[in-house]
Order: structure tokens, then sequence, then C-alpha cells
């Protein structure tokens, strides 16, 4: 049992280690990243230097939201699919490393850079809105901590998405599928009135796994807000561990060679 825990310990400790190598600091380190981080950066400080009220504040907190999401969805999207092209899958997988190490590296690396990226632009808007005196903080820990649970179930659609597609129909995909999902709310009402009572059932089961962005938009205000910070948690883990394990599936099946 301690062997096992340790190879276990051992396996997440590569993981962590090509994340960190392979994903995060390349990317950190390169120029045109750096043009992206800084410019979101002055734009983020922008809109919350021109705050005038709350509801201001929402609306630019969400729009820096979609903004670093694509920004994570045309970098998370490559990640895997580049590496299937080039096939320097076979390098990574030659080290003690494994598929599935493999996968939970690039997903924690497209988390880990989703998170420095949306941190860098909410301090940004932060310094903003403190200068300007229009922010109210615990709104903007609310929706910061949204941004953030958004990010980790992002991640793992990426990865998937990128195992599954090339990297260009990976990128498209993610795209309007990142968009079409803040809409999926809608669809357990529209099944409901349009689709005969028969086929509801197979229509919801697809509704289920499908992310549902609404989550994160939510404004909920008082005592129930830590409650529900708790629920998105438990529903942000559950969807990646999901989605991670359907992408470990797909990418064990897939030939390499």
């Amino acid at each position: 049992m301690v062997r096992m825990n340790e190879f276990q310990t051992c396996r997440l400790y590569l993981a962590a280690s090509f994340a960190v190598a392979e994903s995060v600091w390349k990317r950190v380190m390169d120029p045109i990243f750096g043009l992206i981080l800084a410019g979101g950066a002055g734009l983020a400080f922008i809109f919350g230097i021109n705050l005038e009220g709350a509801g201001e504040m929402r609306v630019a907190m969400r729009l820096v939201q979609v903004f670093v999401a694509l920004i994570v969805i045309f970098i998370g999207t490559t990640e895997v699919s580049r590496d299937l092209a080039t096939r320097n899958v076979q390098f990574f997988l030659s080290k003690p490393l494994g598929r599935g190490g493999y996968l939970l590296g690039k997903f924690l690396g497209v988390a880990i850079l989703g998170e420095i990226i949306l941190g860098t632009y909410a301090f940004c808007f932060e310094a903003g809105a403190l200068l300007q005196g229009g922010l109210e903080m615990e709104v903007f820990l609310m929706m910061l901590s949204q941004s953030a649970l958004q990010m980790l179930a992002l991640a793992a659609l990426l990865i998937l998405l990128s195992v599954m597609l090339p990297e260009l129909a990976a990128t498209i995909f993610g795209v309007a599928f990142y968009m079409v999902c803040y809409l999926v709310f809608i669809v357990p009402s529209v099944v409901r009135l349009l689709v005969p009572d028969l086929l509801q059932p197979v229509f919801l089961a697809v509704y289920y796994p499908l992310p549902n962005w609404r989550h994160y938009v939510w404004d909920v205000e008082g005592i129930a807000v830590w409650h529900f910070l708790l629920l998105l948690l438990i529903y942000s883990i559950a969807y990646c561990s999901v989605v991670l394990a359907a992408a470990n599936y797909w990418f064990r099946r897939r030939d390499l060679n």
C-alpha cells in the first residue's frame, strides 16, 4: 500500500512538473503571450477606472471573464492536437509519464495558465476600480471566484476537444461551444415544449453532460454566496473528473503511430 501511494505521488509529481515545464513556463516566456497579457491587463485597468456603479462593474467583469476564456480556448485546443500532429507526444510518453499523466499535465498547464491570466486581469481591474472608488469587494470576489472555477471546467473541456479533433477544428468548435453553453439552461424548457414525451429523455440525457456556463454568471448576494460557491466548486470538480475521464478513455484508444 505504501509503495502504491508513493507511485501515485510520483506520477502526480511528474504530471505537475510536465505541466509547469511544457505548458506554463513555455507560454509565459513567449513574447506574444506577454503582449496579450499586457494588452488585456491594460484594458482591464481601463474598465476598472471608468466604473460608475455596481451594474457597470458586473458587466465589465463578465467581459473580462469572456475575454480570458477566449484566450484560454486558443491555447488549450492546441495542447494535445499539436503534439499529435508533430508526433511530439511519442517523445513525452517515452518518459515515465503515461497517457493519463500526460493528459493530467496538459490539463494542469491549461488551468494554471487560465488562472494566471485571470488573476493578472482581475488585479489590474481591481486597481483601476480602487483608484476610481467604485469597487464593491464582495461582488468582485464572488465574480472572481466564479471565473476561476469556470477556468477549471473549461480547461478540462478543451483537453477533451484537443484529444478528439485536429487543432483548427478544435479551436473553432471550442469557441462556438463556449458561446452556445451560455444558452444551455434553456434546453429543458425547449425540450418539454417542442419534443414529444417519448423522446424527451434522450434530449435531456444529452443536456446534463453539457457544461452550463449559466452557473458561472449567476448573481448571488448575501449569506447565500458562500453556499453557492461551495456547490459550484463541487459541480466544477465533478465536471472536470468526468470530462478528463472521457478524454483519457479516448486518448488510450488512439493509435499514436
